[in-house]
C-alpha cells in the first residue's frame, strides 16, 4: 500500500509546480517582447539584428528571401519580400521552460530594402482549466 501512496505523491509533485508560477512565465514573455520592441532601432537591418543577438549570446538565424523560397521554414505561412532573422531566446524560469516552452521565439521580417517591417514574438500559450461547479480557473504555467 505504501507504494501506491508513493506513486501518488510523486505524481502530485510532478504536476503541482506549474500551478504556483504566479504569472512568472507570462511576465518573462512580456518582458522579452517589450525589450525587443524597445530595441527596434538596433534591429533595423538584418546585419544589425544578427550583431544585436550575438551581443546577447543568443544564436540568430538569417534566412535570405531566396533561401526562404527554396525551403520555407515551417513556422511561416509565406516568405516575405526580404530576409528573415529568427531566434529562440532561452526561457530562464525552470518551471516555465519545462512545463510551457523552452524558448521565446522572435522573428524579424525585413523588406527588399533590408528595413525592418515586422517583429513577432511567440511562446507556447499557458492553459487554464475551469474547476467544475465553480467560477474559478486553474492556471497551468501562467
Amino acid at each position: 500500500m505504501w507504494r501506491f501512496y508513493t506513486v501518488i505523491v510523486i505524481f502530485w509533485l510532478c504536476i503541482t509546480p506549474p500551478l504556483f508560477t504566479g504569472g512568472a512565465c507570462t511576465d518573462e514573455f512580456e518582458q522579452e517582447s517589450s525589450r525587443v520592441n524597445s530595441d527596434a532601432k538596433q534591429l533595423r537591418t538584418p546585419k544589425l539584428a544578427v550583431e544585436y543577438w550575438n551581443g546577447r549570446n543568443v544564436r540568430a538565424t538569417l534566412v535570405s528571401q531566396d533561401q526562404c523560397r527554396a525551403s520555407k521554414p515551417r513556422f511561416l505561412e509565406r516568405c516575405g519580400d526580404g530576409p528573415l532573422v529568427y531566434v529562440g531566446v532561452p526561457v530562464k524560469n525552470t518551471i516555465c521552460r519545462f512545463y510551457r516552452d523552452e524558448t521565446i521565439k522572435v522573428r524579424l521580417q525585413y523588406n527588399d530594402a533590408d528595413r525592418l517591417v515586422k517583429i513577432t514574438t511567440d511562446m507556447d500559450p499557458s492553459m487554464s482549466y475551469p474547476i467544475p461547479l465553480s467560477d474559478h480557473l486553474i492556471h497551468w504555467a501562467r
